[in-house]
């Protein structure tokens, strides 16, 4: 479902990895229409388990008042959706693809549909949980996409975990 939230809008595109339709919520910070010529970082927050749509609200609205107060620069925040508890990795049926949505299909959506900076020097992950367990590990696996991490709460790092046993 559609979140609420000023600045957050929610977006949709084809999966192919899915072959369904499938959704995810951005925020575009106030300078992104204030200055039409400028590319910004994206930061993409990761849920944690349970799913992330409670969330998004008061996360954007923090990251909202952090770019506010000069904390952070003005960015895209991207929040995908993911399973209650799917750790951000594929399924080991095959049957929940979401690690190859979001780093094959959700970053060049992304990238095509946003004045990104598209490149490694403007992209990071973040997540709570479940979340930051996904952000360490996409981090690790694949360094020549993201440039800084942020781990809250994570659970143990397994580069080698074989995803939930969804059915």
């Amino acid at each position: 479902p559609e979140v609420r939230a000023p600045g957050v809008e929610q977006y949709r595109w084809i999966s192919r990895a899915a072959q369904a339709e499938v959704s995810y919520h951005l925020f575009l910070p106030p300078e992104y229409t204030a200055k039409p010529n400028t590319r910004f970082p994206v930061l993409i927050w990761l849920h944690g388990s349970g799913g992330g749509l409670a969330g998004i609200r008061p996360v954007s609205a923090w990251f909202a008042d952090a770019m506010k107060e000069g904390k952070m620069p003005p960015s895209i925040i991207v929040f995908p959706n993911s399973f209650d508890h799917g750790m951000w990795c594929n399924a080991a049926s095959g049957k929940q693809p979401i690690e190859t949505m979001i780093i094959r299909e959700l970053i060049p959506e992304i990238d095509r549909r946003f004045r990104t900076l598209g490149r490694r020097e403007g992209r990071r992950l973040e997540g709570f949980s479940m979340g930051g367990y996904g952000a360490a590990r996409f981090a690790f696996k694949y360094p020549e996409l993201f440039a800084g991490v942020s781990m809250l709460g994570a659970g143990p790092l397994d580069l080698e975990f074989k995803g939930p046993r969804a059915e």
